[in-house]
């Protein structure tokens, strides 16, 4: 896809969202494209990262997942997912968490 096609697919699917609800979705963007990265070894294969870029590309994919973690219920929700259909835990993350 050129720049311009993925510009206009964005611009649609976020056409109607509010700046919080692009915020969100433009920090799962980032997040898939660090797991992308950092999950695939022909990045270090071909020499397209370091091995150093590599780790810094893993320790900013942890602390965008714990940054997500608070719009997580948020997020499912978006997807429509009935609550009988999610584990416990989804539900009672604190509770669970907190023991």
């Amino acid at each position: 896809w050129s720049e311009t096609a993925r510009g206009s697919v964005a611009g649609m699917i976020c056409a109607d969202l509010d700046d919080p609800s692009k915020r969100i979705l433009r920090q799962c963007g980032a997040l898939h494209a660090l797991e992308i990265v950092t999950s695939t070894p022909l990045f270090l294969q071909l020499r397209v990262i370091s091995p150093e870029q590599s780790e810094q590309f893993s320790a900013l994919r942890i602390s965008r997942s714990r940054a997500l973690r608070k719009h997580a219920r948020e997020l499912v929700d978006g997807f429509g997912i009935p609550d009988h259909m999610l584990a416990p835990i989804a539900s009672a993350w604190l509770s669970h968490n907190s023991r």
